[in-house]
Protein backbone atom coordinates (compact mmCIF):
# COMPACT_ATOMS: atom_id res chain seq x y z
CA UNK A 1 0.00 0.00 0.00
CA UNK A 2 1.38 3.32 -1.13
CA UNK A 3 0.97 6.61 0.75
CA UNK A 4 0.12 9.82 -1.19
CA UNK A 5 3.03 12.18 -1.28
CA UNK A 6 2.50 15.96 -0.75
CA UNK A 7 3.76 18.63 -3.18
CA UNK A 8 7.43 19.29 -2.85
CA UNK A 9 7.76 22.73 -1.17
CA UNK A 10 10.60 23.66 -3.52
CA UNK A 11 8.52 22.82 -6.58
CA UNK A 12 5.58 24.84 -5.19
CA UNK A 13 7.77 27.89 -4.62
CA UNK A 14 9.21 27.60 -8.12
CA UNK A 15 5.71 27.44 -9.61
CA UNK A 16 4.61 30.53 -7.65
CA UNK A 17 7.75 32.36 -8.77
CA UNK A 18 7.01 31.50 -12.42
CA UNK A 19 3.40 32.72 -12.07
CA UNK A 20 4.59 36.02 -10.56
CA UNK A 21 7.21 36.51 -13.27
CA UNK A 22 4.68 35.77 -16.04
CA UNK A 23 2.24 38.22 -14.46
CA UNK A 24 4.87 40.96 -14.24
CA UNK A 25 5.91 40.36 -17.83
CA UNK A 26 2.30 40.53 -18.98
CA UNK A 27 1.84 43.80 -17.07
CA UNK A 28 5.04 45.17 -18.58
CA UNK A 29 3.85 44.26 -22.09
CA UNK A 30 0.49 45.97 -21.48
CA UNK A 31 2.20 49.09 -20.12
CA UNK A 32 4.62 49.10 -23.06
CA UNK A 33 1.78 48.80 -25.56
CA UNK A 34 -0.15 51.55 -23.78
CA UNK A 35 2.88 53.83 -23.73
CA UNK A 36 3.62 53.09 -27.38
CA UNK A 37 0.00 53.87 -28.28
CA UNK A 38 0.05 57.14 -26.33
CA UNK A 39 3.33 58.18 -27.93
CA UNK A 40 1.93 57.32 -31.35
CA UNK A 41 -1.23 59.35 -30.68
CA UNK A 42 0.85 62.24 -29.33
CA UNK A 43 3.10 62.22 -32.37
CA UNK A 44 0.10 62.06 -34.70
CA UNK A 45 -1.61 64.94 -32.90
CA UNK A 46 1.61 66.98 -33.03
CA UNK A 47 1.73 66.52 -36.80
CA UNK A 48 -1.95 67.41 -37.09
CA UNK A 49 -1.43 70.50 -34.93
CA UNK A 50 1.37 71.65 -37.24
CA UNK A 51 -0.85 71.03 -40.25
CA UNK A 52 -3.71 72.97 -38.64
CA UNK A 53 -1.31 75.82 -37.86
CA UNK A 54 -0.20 75.86 -41.49
CA UNK A 55 -3.84 76.02 -42.55
CA UNK A 56 -4.45 79.07 -40.33
CA UNK A 57 -1.53 80.80 -42.03
CA UNK A 58 -3.12 79.94 -45.37
CA UNK A 59 -6.41 81.37 -44.08
CA UNK A 60 -4.66 84.60 -43.15
CA UNK A 61 -3.07 84.82 -46.60
CA UNK A 62 -6.49 84.32 -48.22
CA UNK A 63 -8.08 87.04 -46.06
CA UNK A 64 -5.25 89.48 -46.78
CA UNK A 65 -5.60 88.75 -50.50
CA UNK A 66 -9.34 89.50 -50.38
CA UNK A 67 -8.72 92.86 -48.71
CA UNK A 68 -5.90 93.72 -51.15
CA UNK A 69 -8.09 92.81 -54.11
CA UNK A 70 -10.84 95.04 -52.78
CA UNK A 71 -8.41 97.99 -52.92
CA UNK A 72 -7.30 97.25 -56.48
CA UNK A 73 -10.89 97.44 -57.73
CA UNK A 74 -10.90 101.19 -57.14
CA UNK A 75 -13.78 100.85 -54.69
CA UNK A 76 -13.74 103.77 -52.23
CA UNK A 77 -16.69 102.49 -50.19
CA UNK A 78 -16.68 99.53 -47.80
CA UNK A 79 -20.12 98.12 -47.14
CA UNK A 80 -21.99 94.89 -46.44
CA UNK A 81 -22.02 93.96 -50.12
CA UNK A 82 -18.27 93.32 -50.13
CA UNK A 83 -17.05 89.80 -50.88
CA UNK A 84 -15.15 89.73 -47.59
CA UNK A 85 -18.13 90.76 -45.42
CA UNK A 86 -19.10 87.75 -43.25
CA UNK A 87 -22.86 88.29 -43.18
CA UNK A 88 -25.23 89.21 -40.39
CA UNK A 89 -25.00 85.98 -38.39
CA UNK A 90 -22.55 86.07 -35.47
CA UNK A 91 -20.91 82.75 -36.32
CA UNK A 92 -20.90 83.00 -40.10
CA UNK A 93 -17.56 82.40 -41.82
CA UNK A 94 -16.16 81.70 -45.27
CA UNK A 95 -15.03 78.06 -45.77
CA UNK A 96 -11.95 77.44 -47.92
CA UNK A 97 -11.31 73.77 -48.88
CA UNK A 98 -7.65 72.70 -48.73
CA UNK A 99 -7.29 69.12 -50.00
CA UNK A 100 -9.38 67.04 -47.56
CA UNK A 101 -9.45 69.73 -44.88
CA UNK A 102 -11.23 73.07 -44.49
CA UNK A 103 -10.07 76.39 -43.09
CA UNK A 104 -12.64 79.06 -42.26
CA UNK A 105 -12.13 82.82 -42.19
CA UNK A 106 -14.32 85.59 -40.87
CA UNK A 107 -13.39 89.20 -41.66
CA UNK A 108 -14.92 91.86 -39.42
CA UNK A 109 -14.71 95.56 -40.17
CA UNK A 110 -13.36 97.19 -37.02
CA UNK A 111 -14.51 100.61 -38.24
CA UNK A 112 -18.05 99.29 -38.01
CA UNK A 113 -17.58 99.01 -34.24
CA UNK A 114 -17.48 101.47 -31.33
CA UNK A 115 -13.91 102.80 -30.71
CA UNK A 116 -12.99 102.36 -27.04
CA UNK A 117 -9.88 104.58 -27.06
CA UNK A 118 -11.94 107.38 -28.65
CA UNK A 119 -13.75 107.71 -25.32
CA UNK A 120 -10.75 109.75 -24.12
CA UNK A 121 -9.29 113.05 -25.25
CA UNK A 122 -5.57 113.77 -25.59
CA UNK A 123 -5.27 114.31 -21.82
CA UNK A 124 -6.88 110.99 -20.98
CA UNK A 125 -10.17 112.54 -19.87
CA UNK A 126 -13.55 111.24 -20.95
CA UNK A 127 -15.29 112.92 -23.88
CA UNK A 128 -18.89 113.39 -22.62
CA UNK A 129 -20.63 112.77 -25.96
CA UNK A 130 -18.62 109.63 -26.53
CA UNK A 131 -19.58 108.35 -23.09
CA UNK A 132 -23.25 108.99 -23.90
CA UNK A 133 -22.78 107.02 -27.10
CA UNK A 134 -21.26 104.12 -25.15
CA UNK A 135 -24.23 104.04 -22.79
CA UNK A 136 -26.58 103.91 -25.78
CA UNK A 137 -24.55 101.05 -27.23
CA UNK A 138 -24.95 99.02 -24.04
CA UNK A 139 -28.66 99.88 -24.02
CA UNK A 140 -28.92 98.52 -27.56
CA UNK A 141 -27.11 95.31 -26.64
CA UNK A 142 -29.56 94.87 -23.75
CA UNK A 143 -27.58 92.73 -21.32
CA UNK A 144 -30.21 92.17 -18.66
CA UNK A 145 -27.77 91.33 -15.86
CA UNK A 146 -26.12 94.78 -15.78
CA UNK A 147 -27.16 98.40 -15.99
CA UNK A 148 -25.85 100.16 -19.16
CA UNK A 149 -24.70 103.23 -17.19
CA UNK A 150 -22.80 101.10 -14.68
CA UNK A 151 -21.22 99.05 -17.47
CA UNK A 152 -20.07 102.22 -19.23
CA UNK A 153 -18.64 103.73 -16.03
CA UNK A 154 -16.80 100.52 -15.21
CA UNK A 155 -15.13 100.64 -18.65
CA UNK A 156 -14.30 104.32 -18.28
CA UNK A 157 -12.71 103.81 -14.85
CA UNK A 158 -10.60 101.02 -16.36
CA UNK A 159 -9.17 103.23 -19.13
CA UNK A 160 -9.25 106.89 -18.07
CA UNK A 161 -6.17 108.69 -16.76
CA UNK A 162 -7.40 109.42 -13.23
CA UNK A 163 -7.78 106.96 -10.36
CA UNK A 164 -11.01 108.36 -8.93
CA UNK A 165 -14.15 106.40 -9.49
CA UNK A 166 -16.41 103.66 -8.21
CA UNK A 167 -14.68 100.99 -10.28
CA UNK A 168 -11.05 102.03 -9.86
CA UNK A 169 -10.32 99.12 -7.51
CA UNK A 170 -10.25 95.58 -8.86
CA UNK A 171 -9.42 92.70 -6.50
CA UNK A 172 -8.16 90.45 -9.31
CA UNK A 173 -6.35 92.78 -11.74
CA UNK A 174 -4.56 96.10 -11.54
CA UNK A 175 -6.60 98.85 -13.23
CA UNK A 176 -4.31 100.10 -16.05
CA UNK A 177 -5.93 103.53 -16.55
CA UNK A 178 -5.15 103.23 -20.25
CA UNK A 179 -7.19 101.88 -23.18
CA UNK A 180 -6.86 98.12 -23.74
CA UNK A 181 -4.60 96.69 -26.42
CA UNK A 182 -6.76 93.58 -26.85
CA UNK A 183 -10.53 93.31 -26.71
CA UNK A 184 -10.20 90.19 -24.52
CA UNK A 185 -9.07 92.48 -21.70
CA UNK A 186 -12.69 93.51 -21.18
CA UNK A 187 -13.33 90.24 -19.33
CA UNK A 188 -11.10 91.46 -16.49
CA UNK A 189 -13.18 94.56 -15.75
CA UNK A 190 -15.63 94.57 -12.84
CA UNK A 191 -19.21 93.91 -14.05
CA UNK A 192 -17.85 92.67 -17.36
CA UNK A 193 -16.48 89.63 -15.53
CA UNK A 194 -20.08 88.65 -14.76
CA UNK A 195 -21.00 88.45 -18.43
CA UNK A 196 -21.23 85.07 -20.14
CA UNK A 197 -18.74 83.99 -22.83
CA UNK A 198 -21.50 84.55 -25.42
CA UNK A 199 -22.06 88.10 -24.18
CA UNK A 200 -18.33 88.87 -24.21
CA UNK A 201 -18.19 87.55 -27.77
CA UNK A 202 -21.09 89.86 -28.62
CA UNK A 203 -19.13 92.77 -27.18
CA UNK A 204 -16.20 91.87 -29.43
CA UNK A 205 -18.55 92.19 -32.41
CA UNK A 206 -19.44 95.75 -31.36
CA UNK A 207 -16.27 97.19 -29.78
CA UNK A 208 -12.80 97.97 -31.11
CA UNK A 209 -9.73 99.22 -29.24
CA UNK A 210 -8.81 101.93 -31.80
CA UNK A 211 -8.62 105.67 -31.09
CA UNK A 212 -10.03 106.85 -34.46
CA UNK A 213 -13.57 107.99 -33.67
CA UNK A 214 -15.10 107.60 -37.14
CA UNK A 215 -17.53 104.71 -37.62
CA UNK A 216 -18.37 103.11 -40.94
CA UNK A 217 -22.15 103.39 -41.02
CA UNK A 218 -22.31 100.98 -43.97
CA UNK A 219 -20.94 98.03 -41.96
CA UNK A 220 -22.00 98.97 -38.41
CA UNK A 221 -24.61 96.71 -36.74
CA UNK A 222 -27.88 98.26 -35.46
CA UNK A 223 -26.65 98.74 -31.86
CA UNK A 224 -23.67 100.79 -33.08
CA UNK A 225 -25.87 102.90 -35.38
CA UNK A 226 -28.18 103.46 -32.41
CA UNK A 227 -25.20 104.68 -30.36
CA UNK A 228 -23.99 107.16 -32.99
CA UNK A 229 -26.78 109.72 -32.66
CA UNK A 230 -28.54 111.36 -29.72
CA UNK A 231 -32.08 111.22 -31.11
CA UNK A 232 -32.25 107.99 -33.07
CA UNK A 233 -34.34 105.17 -31.60
CA UNK A 234 -33.39 101.52 -31.84
CA UNK A 235 -36.20 100.73 -34.30
CA UNK A 236 -34.96 103.56 -36.53
CA UNK A 237 -31.41 102.21 -36.22
CA UNK A 238 -32.68 98.79 -37.31
CA UNK A 239 -34.49 100.38 -40.25
CA UNK A 240 -31.34 102.26 -41.23
CA UNK A 241 -29.33 99.04 -41.04
CA UNK A 242 -31.85 97.18 -43.19
CA UNK A 243 -31.85 99.89 -45.89
CA UNK A 244 -28.10 100.54 -46.05
CA UNK A 245 -26.09 100.66 -48.21
CA UNK A 246 -28.82 100.92 -50.85
CA UNK A 247 -30.70 103.92 -49.46
CA UNK A 248 -27.92 106.32 -48.47
CA UNK A 249 -30.34 109.26 -48.08
CA UNK A 250 -31.37 107.82 -44.72
CA UNK A 251 -27.96 108.74 -43.30
CA UNK A 252 -28.90 112.40 -43.26
CA UNK A 253 -32.31 111.58 -41.79
CA UNK A 254 -31.20 109.33 -38.94
CA UNK A 255 -27.64 110.56 -38.36
CA UNK A 256 -27.88 114.36 -38.73
CA UNK A 257 -24.67 116.19 -37.98
CA UNK A 258 -26.10 118.47 -35.30
CA UNK A 259 -27.15 115.57 -33.03
CA UNK A 260 -24.41 113.10 -33.89
CA UNK A 261 -22.27 111.73 -31.06
CA UNK A 262 -19.71 110.19 -33.40
CA UNK A 263 -18.88 110.96 -37.05
CA UNK A 264 -19.33 108.36 -39.74
CA UNK A 265 -17.18 107.30 -42.65
CA UNK A 266 -17.68 104.97 -45.59
CA UNK A 267 -14.13 103.61 -45.71
CA UNK A 268 -12.35 101.21 -43.39
CA UNK A 269 -8.68 100.54 -42.77
CA UNK A 270 -8.75 98.12 -39.83
CA UNK A 271 -10.06 94.55 -39.86
CA UNK A 272 -10.29 91.63 -37.46
CA UNK A 273 -9.77 88.17 -38.94
CA UNK A 274 -11.00 85.04 -37.15
CA UNK A 275 -9.50 81.85 -38.58
CA UNK A 276 -10.27 78.24 -37.72
CA UNK A 277 -8.69 75.01 -39.01
CA UNK A 278 -9.25 71.39 -37.96
CA UNK A 279 -7.11 68.43 -39.03
CA UNK A 280 -8.03 64.97 -37.75
CA UNK A 281 -9.86 66.36 -34.73
CA UNK A 282 -7.07 68.80 -33.79
CA UNK A 283 -8.23 72.42 -34.01
CA UNK A 284 -6.25 75.64 -34.15
CA UNK A 285 -7.84 79.10 -34.05
CA UNK A 286 -6.40 82.53 -34.73
CA UNK A 287 -7.73 85.98 -33.81
CA UNK A 288 -5.70 88.65 -35.58
CA UNK A 289 -5.97 92.28 -36.66
CA UNK A 290 -4.64 93.84 -39.83
CA UNK A 291 -4.53 97.42 -41.05
CA UNK A 292 -4.96 98.30 -44.69
CA UNK A 293 -3.24 101.19 -46.45
CA UNK A 294 -5.19 102.28 -49.50
CA UNK A 295 -2.39 104.61 -50.61
CA UNK A 296 0.08 101.84 -51.43
CA UNK A 297 -2.50 99.01 -51.45
CA UNK A 298 -0.78 97.10 -48.64
CA UNK A 299 -1.93 95.29 -45.51
CA UNK A 300 -0.02 95.04 -42.24
CA UNK A 301 -0.47 92.52 -39.44
CA UNK A 302 -0.73 94.36 -36.11
CA UNK A 303 -1.90 91.61 -33.76
CA UNK A 304 -1.88 87.79 -33.76
CA UNK A 305 -3.31 85.52 -31.07
CA UNK A 306 -3.40 81.75 -31.56
CA UNK A 307 -5.05 79.13 -29.40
Amino acid sequence: MHRARGLDPKRGAALLFVVVIVGLLALAVVQFQRRTHLESVSATNSVRALQAHALTRSGYAAAAMLLRTDMTLGNNIDDRNEVWFPGDEAGSAMPIPVNNDVVTIRIEDQFGKFPIAALLDAQGDVVPDHLRALVKLFEGLDFEEVNPDDLALALVDWIDADNHGEYEYNQNFAVPNTPPEHIDELGRIELFDNLSPAQLAELARHLDTRAAKEINAYTAPPAVLYAMNATIGFDEAQELYDDLPDNTSLLGTYLPKNTRYLPFTTQSTRFRILIGATVGGVTRKVDCTIERNDADQSVKLVDWSQY
